[in-house]
Formats: C-alpha cells, sequence, structure tokens
C-alpha cells in the first residue's frame, strides 16, 4: 500500500503501456496486439515525440494553471455577491 502511487502510473506510461498491449496479445493469442504495443513503444521512443510532449508540457500546465486561476477569482466574485 506504501508505494502504490509509484506502481500505479507506470500503466500510464509507454512501457507500461506496451507491457498491457503485450500481455493482452500472449495472453488472447491476438498477434496484432503484440505488433501494436512494440509500434507503440518505438514511436514513444522516438526524439519527434520527446521533443513535442517536452514543448507541450508547460503549455498545457500553464493552461490549466490560468484556468484555475480564472474560475477561483468567479467564484471568489460570486461568493462576494452574495454577501
Amino acid at each position: 500500500m506504501i508505494y502504490l502511487h509509484k506502481i500505479l502510473p507506470v500503466g500510464a506510461l509507454p512501457i507500461g503501456l506496451t507491457l498491457l498491449l503485450v500481455a493482452a496479445g500472449l495472453l488472447l493469442r491476438r498477434h496484432g496486439l503484440c505488433w501494436l504495443g512494440l509500434a507503440l513503444l518505438w514511436i514513444a521512443s522516438l526524439p519527434l515525440t520527446g521533443d513535442a510532449a517536452s514543448i507541450s508540457g508547460p503549455v498545457i500546465l500553464a493552461t490549466a494553471a490560468l484556468h484555475m486561476r480564472r474560475a477561483a477569482g468567479l467564484f471568489w466574485l460570486q461568493k462576494g455577491t452574495r454577501q
């Protein structure tokens, strides 16, 4: 239970998705799922994908922070008008 927060995100990472797809392909005897998992790992390891992820990451975080500030400002405005 202590390390659950470290194990669960692996399922969302490319290596975790690859392992899940390959395991499902082997269990279900579907070779297409195995190849899809390997293709996912190959695409995720390309420099182009890494560069796109490193550029879009801060932009997404900044946009989310802006939306949270706007939502908090609207909350305080609504709270102030009710009193």
